[in-house]
């Protein structure tokens, strides 16, 4: 960008300068909108949450901040939604507690079936 814009200037300084604005115009443009859009599109995070993931990265880590405020915050976004899925279920189904609350918590599906089972024949035969 600097390149192009002094090999202009060579020829003109208000070439040069022009050349120069447009060039940083288009710089901030794909910084700021469009690489954001295009890796909360493989991240499938907002934009504004990776300009804000940045930030933070920055701001605690430096450029080593920057490198992984990304991949943390698309990993955190997945756990949190793992989170809202299982608490949505749950409160959906009835269930209060986590997969281990209820009177059959520490038996596998078949013991479950098995139990269910022997107290159905149970009270069909009394």
């Amino acid at each position: 960008m600097a390149i192009v814009s002094v090999l202009t200037a060579l020829k003109s300084i208000w070439l040069g300068g022009r050349v120069l604005a447009v060039a940083l115009v288009i710089a901030q443009i794909v910084d700021n909108a469009i690489a954001p859009s295009l890796i909360g599109g493989f991240t499938g995070l907002n934009p504004v949450w990776i300009l804000i993931s940045l930030l933070v990265g920055a701001k605690l880590g430096g450029v080593l901040g920057l490198v992984v405020a990304v991949p943390i915050a698309s990993c955190l976004k997945d756990v949190l939604e793992m989170i809202w899925e299982d608490t949505r279920s749950n409160v959906q189904n009835g269930s209060k507690g986590g997969k281990g609350s209820g009177p059959n918590s520490g038996l596998s599906e078949a013991e479950v079936n098995v139990e269910d089972e022997s107290s159905l024949t149970t009270s069909v035969i009394s």
